[in-house]
């Protein structure tokens, strides 16, 4: 008798395993720190500015779902409301993010994915050299610009920590930045990737 029940509590878990594993389906991932992202999409030069407007970082950052939109798959071929993210950061950790949460019908801003710091200023005079028969070069230019702010983002959070800004804001991590507390913000990501629940 106990032989009998071993062998079915063996069978059941075999089966519910083997049941449990055809019912996610990856659809993609990206590798932050290996996969070339800057030729999918743009970084912007970003201020992250807390509740009470004073400003916390000056950061490269990007879009996370139009990053997922044009390197894995296209919003429209997403299902939407059974899909999630699988975000792993440096110590193996997995945090779990439901897809639809992301979108603009619920989140206004959407997440943000924090690179490096901006580096430089702009300064107030730029010298453009004239190299003879009229030919400007204009680099100059372009390179000052380079870290003009592009973007700012208004979080919902009215004090950070210093702690809590040198996680967040000096290892590529994610922001929401619609939370009134960091509970949810990821630091040192890792790996991000796209599951579907079948």
């Amino acid at each position: 008798m106990l032989k009998k029940v071993l062998l079915f509590i063996c069978i059941f878990i075999a089966a519910s395993h083997s049941a449990y594993q055809n019912q996610i389906h990856e659809i993609g991932k990206i590798n932050l720190i290996t996969d070339p992202i800057s030729n999918v999409t743009i970084y912007y030069p970003t201020e992250f500015i807390l509740r009470n407007k004073k400003e916390i970082a000056k950061v490269y950052s990007l879009d996370l779902v139009e990053l997922i939109e044009k390197k894995l798959a296209p919003i429209s071929d997403i299902k939407i409301k059974s899909s999630a993210l699988l975000i792993t950061d440096k110590s193996g950790n997995i945090n779990i993010v439901s897809f639809s949460e992301l979108l603009q019908d619920i989140s206004v801003i959407p997440p943000m994915i924090v690179f490096d710091k901006v580096r430089g200023t702009i300064g107030d005079t730029v010298t453009v050299q004239d190299h003879g028969m009229g030919d400007l070069e204009f680099s100059a230019i372009d390179d000052e610009l380079a870290v003009a702010t592009k973007r700012r983002i208004y979080l919902q959070i009215g004090k950070i920590g210093k702690l809590e800004r040198e996680l967040f804001f000096n290892t590529i991590s994610i922001v929401f930045p619609t939370d009134i507390s960091t509970n949810r913000w990821i630091h040192d990501v890792v790996e991000i990737k796209l599951i579907e629940v079948e």
